[in-house]
């Protein structure tokens, strides 16, 4: 991985490679990874053990890896991680609702009720 970064510093970025070595080498580049979900599935499982080789080679350096969790969790190679996150899109009305309960709870709503039709009194 660390010659894919070094070219992909050296290509979009016009950093001399030999920079790109040197700050791969020193551990002064934080990867962040979007998309490997959209790498082919067949060759998911090898990007994933390219990205734990790495992060064993450079002393387990930070490294943000986007992916969608069902594509990421029907391979079977794991990422080497000190935590994840899980990010999920929540649609308008759910947002109004969350809004809507929240005040119901704290009392902004009197005898309110929440239901799928939205909020009665």
């Amino acid at each position: 991985m660390q010659d894919w970064l070094a070219q992909e510093l050296h290509i979009k970025y016009q950093v001399p490679t030999k920079l790109a070595q040197a700050w791969i080498g020193q551990e002064h580049i934080l990867p962040l990874l979007d998309g490997l979900d959209e790498v082919a599935q067949d060759n998911r499982v090898d990007c994933v053990r390219a990205i734990n080789a790495y992060r064993e080679t450079y002393g387990l350096v930070p490294v943000v890896v986007c992916c969608r969790s069902a594509d990421y969790f029907s391979q079977s190679a794991r990422l080497l991680l000190n935590r994840a996150i899980e990010v999920l899109l929540i649609t308008i009305i759910e947002c109004l609702m969350g809004g809507a309960l929240t005040a119901w709870l704290k009392g902004g709503l009197k005898n309110g009720v929440v239901g799928s039709g939205g909020i009665t009194a």
